[in-house]
């Protein structure tokens, strides 16, 4: 007897550690959920539940996934290098329809080759739709004449725990939250921007306290405590890890994201939803009513936020917008299950 197909695969991250790909593919599934959609998660790691398999970053996991045709459609996070060349292949073995998410804005920052490379492997995945989180990426692409949808991967948050930081630490000090998915010694500096930030602090330390919320466990934490020691800021900073940014946010008078490398933000709709200006980076296009500084410009980062400091919530947040990306999402996979499998 033919067994009967799952409605969706999901190939990405899934939290523990917590990230902006793992968030979303754990938040989406309160939707799928609510449709009726029969989905698996195959995560790129260890963890495990009901609806979570993992692929134990094998290859071996990965190449007999080529050959399995047990979903109406499969939906590729991309995050490394590896996964244009695999999907590719994917493609042409199997008569699956796919999603492929492209994060962040790596592929336009890449040398010419690769860029090349790349642009000619997704021109070749057939039965594919991509999907950018990025507006410049999108753009990119259309020039390359790949069709795709501008869908960032914010997705609202149907469960709010708050927790409140013990005044005593505080000290009366205005509370700014910085959040980084990874502490490594290139995310730390290359990345997430933490010296702007520190440097901000240490300069301000009598009025200000960070709040540093962190996606990962507490295991690769040297360079970090090395980093708070140069800039003095022991007494001005708490650390959490593995903790949802929305239990915290209402600690804050501001977000910031200083992010050097950043594809849209969705701490920062969050923030902004939750009634908390939001500070970033201009690196890319943000959502709406973020206030922006101009990159790495610690002098402008500065004054944006004595602004939030000395300016109601309500004036700052009159431009933020509610978003439905999540529902674009929810309608793509629902279009894609109703139809037949690809031609070759």
């Amino acid at each position: 007897m033919k067994k009967n197909k799952k409605d969706l695969a999901i190939i990405g991250p899934y939290p523990p550690p917590l990230g902006g790909i793992s968030v979303h593919i754990q938040r989406m599934e309160y939707f799928l959920r609510r449709e009726g959609i029969d989905y698996t998660i195959f995560d790129h790691g260890f963890n495990q539940n009901e609806h979570v398999i993992p692929t134990k970053k094998s290859y071996l996991w990965y190449i007999k996934f080529l050959f399995n045709k047990n979903f109406k459609v499969v939906h590729f996070h991309y995050f490394s290098k590896l996964y244009y060349i695999y999907g590719y292949f994917f493609s042409l073995i199997n008569r699956t329809p796919i999603i492929v998410t492209l994060h962040s804005q790596n592929l336009i920052k890449y040398n010419f080759v690769i860029k090349r490379i790349f642009i000619f492997l997704l021109k070749k995945t057939r039965c594919k739709q991509v999907i950018t989180v990025s507006k410049k990426v999108s753009e990119y692409l259309e020039k390359n004449k790949i069709k795709n949808e501008y869908i960032p991967a914010h997705v609202p948050a149907m469960e709010i725990n708050p927790f409140k930081i013990d005044k005593n630490i505080l000290k009366n000090r205005h509370v700014i939250l910085f959040s980084s998915s990874r502490i490594d010694k290139h995310s730390i500096l290359n990345i997430y921007n933490f010296p702007i930030v520190f440097d901000f602090i240490a300069k301000h330390r009598d009025r200000f306290h960070l709040l540093l919320l962190i996606g990962e466990k507490e295991t690769r934490g040297e360079y970090l405590n090395t980093l708070i020691a140069k800039y003095k800021i022991e007494d001005n900073i708490t650390i959490l890890y593995e903790k949802q940014l929305v239990d915290y946010i209402n600690n804050a008078f501001v977000l910031l994201r200083p992010n050097q490398e950043d594809g849209y933000g969705i701490s920062i709709q969050e923030s902004m939803e939750m009634g908390v200006p939001a500070i970033a980076s201009d690196v890319c296009k943000r959502p709406e009513g973020t206030i922006l500084f101009k990159n790495n410009d610690f002098e402008d980062m500065e004054h944006k936020i004595f602004y939030v400091l000395n300016t109601s919530k309500a004036d700052i947040l009159k431009t933020k917008q509610e978003t439905t990306y999540h529902l674009q999402l929810l309608n793509l996979y629902k279009k894609l299950i109703q139809k037949k499998i690809c031609k070759k």
